[in-house]
């Protein structure tokens, strides 16, 4: 223990007994602190013993002339990670196009307040997969050493996130502790590390929908085929929904000239291209170009194209598969 830091040193001081008592006392005032440290302990050295107004009277002497004084520490410490979440970034951005994600490595009592410890604080670290993948959203860091100096009750911890262009569900991975290295101080380790959110903010692809045209068939039914594309491929799955809608030409409610039809269209991760295909009946009256449509409507992971929401199927009459 050092004087004037742990506690207030006595210099010159007296013991006084008065007369008939055997014993005699002082205050030694303990200052407190937020360190997590071992017990410490200093001095107390008794010296010229007197009687009455005699200094160093024979009748009087030291049997034991020093006293060793022991500060117990009562602070104690949970060493721990925060969770973060981070936007990913543009594809490029940062150095090395990396997007860098801090945690702080705290040293905490168990009322969440931030303490010291007296000595360095190391730990390891390691970082473990969850939905976000090593090497691929983010640079792994694995038996790597931090260490905290004395005195100081957090340290920044950096994990660099890999940005790129696609639209995807937001993704984590933990930064886990262990090791722990506090020559024998009171400090306990969260060993559930910490958890990055690495959130997306990459736009959904654009959805759209071709038109199709095709010949009436004179007999049976013939298939009219309609692609649903996307803007750029995305990094998790994309559905909508699609339905027929009559105009000139009717589904089998009406005159029956295709037959009417609902369902969903589904991409998965990376794939641009898909296909909708409607049964278009035969007649045997001579007509004219007729049409229906083919209408997107609730998207999910994507945005329906405004001008693209709704496909024009033409079937060719008869009349015009003649002329």
């Amino acid at each position: 223990a050092v004087a004037g830091q742990d506690y207030q040193g006595l210099t010159d001081a007296e013991f006084v007994s008065p007369a008939g008592q055997l014993t005699a006392s002082a205050v030694v005032q303990v200052r407190g602190d937020r360190v997590v440290e071992l017990d410490e302990h200093f001095t107390l050295t008794l010296s010229d013993p007197s009687f009455g107004m005699l200094v160093n009277d024979p009748r009087v002497s030291l049997d034991k002339a020093q006293a060793t004084l022991v500060i117990e520490n009562d602070d104690a410490a949970i060493l721990s990670l925060d969770n973060i979440t981070i936007e990913e970034g543009p594809e490029g951005t940062g150095e090395d196009g990396l997007t860098p994600a801090t945690l702080t490595l705290s040293l905490k009592d168990a009322g969440g307040s931030e303490v010291s410890a007296d000595v360095a604080v190391s730990v390891q670290l390691d970082t473990i997969d969850g939905t976000a993948l090593g090497d691929v959203d983010y640079v792994p860091r694995l038996m790597n050493t931090a260490t905290m100096n004395a005195g100081s009750s957090s340290l920044a911890i950096t994990v660099d996130v890999v940005a790129d262009a696609l639209s995807e569900a937001d993704e984590q991975f933990r930064v886990l502790l262990s090791n722990l290295n506090v020559e024998g101080r009171d400090v306990t380790l969260d060993d559930s590390g910490g958890e990055v959110t690495i959130e997306d903010d990459d736009p959904f692809p654009v959805i759209s929908i071709d038109d199709g045209t095709g010949q009436e068939p004179d007999e049976g039914t013939v298939e009219f085929v309609f692609t649903v594309r996307l803007s750029e491929p995305s990094g998790q799955p994309v559905r909508v929904q699609f339905r027929t809608v009559d105009d000139t030409a009717e589904d089998e409610q009406g005159g029956g000239d295709y037959q009417a039809k609902t369902g969903e269209v589904a991409f998965a991760p990376g794939g641009t291209m898909q296909s909708v295909r409607i049964e278009v009946n035969a007649d045997s009256v001579s007509e004219g170009d007729e049409r229906f449509f083919v209408e997107l409507f609730s998207a999910q992971s994507g945005t329906i194209e405004m001008d693209g929401q709704r496909a024009v199927g033409t079937i060719l009459g008869q009349d015009a598969g003649q002329a």
